[in-house]
């Protein structure tokens, strides 16, 4: 067998078998013998592509010798439609190479550690970094790069950030989507939703239903779906009666549905023009600021609780914004980014939602614009506007200050960021020098 076949095409066989076209590639692979008439014949009589490209890539090739992986990615290059899972493949098959010569480790500093090595650390630390992070994918078409980090203590107390770096693929999304907005995963599926259309990830390709309401945002609480939006009609409606304010209400969706369960209307002063944001946590929805042309940037907040059908307002903001990213950790809800009246916004609050507290300013994020998640039970900020746009740190809540982490391989803003149940962190789309999804996991 080849050993980069078992390296990497064998470790990556759930990412490749969904995306693979089989029929397009029996020829050609079989122009260059690496499968047998027969082979070939046992293949179409599969009932479905995924079976097919199984068996293909378990079954058959890697027995074909160790030239069989450069001639399977050579087949995929030559194949209209299968250029960029070779591209791929190329961009892994270039990473072992560097994980196998370098020792990806670096130390973050403590005061264990004496200062002349601590700088001696430094220096060989960012040398391997920088080598090693210079590493770019070279697709064609939309990916999902993986990128993997352990962070583990060891006898003497130190911190040890162990990058390993992987590469898999996920179907393109719609153009549509390149502002995404809110992304969510609910029982294992990705959900993003852009104008009239929820966008959902199902056995390795995205669907789509269309539903008679504007989507302002998705969320999840608990294991239901919900949309904060606008319907159709009644947007029509307004735009007639040139209305300062938006008739905005929450939506329940049921997964695969075309129809949207209405719920409830939101308070009088979250009916704004744009930019207000939502997040849904166990059996609550809050609301957080916005923009109107009358009230300009707002910064309050109110809460609904599914259970009892109810809304209570809660503290305000310090600081008034629209388009703000929201991530809840703990009992505290975190509020970035967006944008204000003096322009984009690294400002960063916590909002306690329990108990009488109010809200706080925290140290602001490196990037304007970044998009806050939960990710191992810290907080992180990626990406952003200006020459930052690549960032990516998590807040460091005992010393109160941010740690950068390895960057994104392509900086973006207006994107989306979820965190997915198998420990993921999903960067979506959004506005950048490249049109992937990153993903970051441990």
């Amino acid at each position: 067998m080849d050993k980069r076949w078992d390296k990497i095409v064998a470790t990556n066989l759930s990412e490749l078998v969904p995306v693979l076209n089989p029929p397009a590639l029996l020829f050609r692979l079989r122009s260059l013998k690496l499968i047998t008439s027969q082979e070939m014949q046992e293949i179409r009589q599969l009932p479905s592509k995924q079976e097919m490209a199984y068996e293909l890539l378990d079954q058959i090739l890697p027995r074909k010798g160790p030239n069989a992986y450069s001639k399977f990615v050579e087949v995929l290059m030559e194949t209209e439609g299968q250029e960029h899972i070779a591209d791929m493949l190329k961009a892994v098959d270039e990473h072992t190479v560097i994980h196998e010569t370098l020792d990806l480790k670096c130390v973050m500093p403590e005061e264990l550690i004496h200062e002349a090595e601590m700088e001696k650390l430094k220096r060989d630390n960012e040398a391997l970094k920088s080598e090693a992070l210079k590493w770019k994918s070279k697709c064609k078409g939309e990916a999902l790069i993986i990128l993997g980090l352990r962070i583990k203590e060891d006898e003497s107390k130190l911190k040890t950030i162990e990058p390993q770096w992987r590469v898999q693929m996920l179907p393109p999304l719609p153009a549509c989507c390149r502002p995404c907005g809110r992304v969510i995963e609910l029982n294992g599926s990705l959900i993003v939703g852009r104008g009239r259309k929820l966008f959902y990830l199902e056995k390795g390709s995205w669907k789509s239903k269309t539903v008679e309401a504007s989507i302002w945002s998705v969320l999840t609480c608990g294991n239901n779906c919900y949309v904060m939006g606008q319907q159709q009609q009644q947007q029509q409606q307004q735009q007639q009666q040139q209305k300062d304010t938006k008739t905005l209400k929450i939506y329940q969706w049921k997964f695969g549905s075309e129809s949207l369960a209405e719920m409830t209307q939101l308070p009088e002063d979250h009916q704004l023009t744009w930019g207000v944001s939502a997040i849904g946590n166990e059996e609550k929805i809050y609301i957080v600021g916005g923009y109107g042309p009358k009230c300009g940037f707002a910064n309050q907040v109110s809460c609904y609780e599914i259970r009892t059908g109810t809304w209570t307002k809660m503290k305000e903001t310090t600081i008034r914004r629209a388009g703000s990213s929201l991530t809840i950790l703990g009992d505290d809800m975190y509020i970035g980014g967006g944008i204000t009246s003096a322009g984009v916004s690294n400002q960063l609050e916590c909002l306690p939602l329990i108990g009488d507290g109010n809200c706080s300013t925290l140290p602001p994020t490196t990037s304007p614009l970044c998009q806050l998640a939960k990710f191992n039970e810290q907080l992180v900020a990626v990406g952003g506007w200006g020459q930052k746009s690549n960032c990516f740190e998590v807040y460091d809540i005992v010393k109160d200050r941010w740690l950068a982490l390895p960057s994104l391989n392509r900086g973006r803003y207006a994107h989306g960021l979820c965190s997915t149940q198998d420990n993921r962190l999903l960067a979506v789309r959004g506005f950048s020098e490249g049109q992937f999804i990153e993903c970051f996991y441990t």
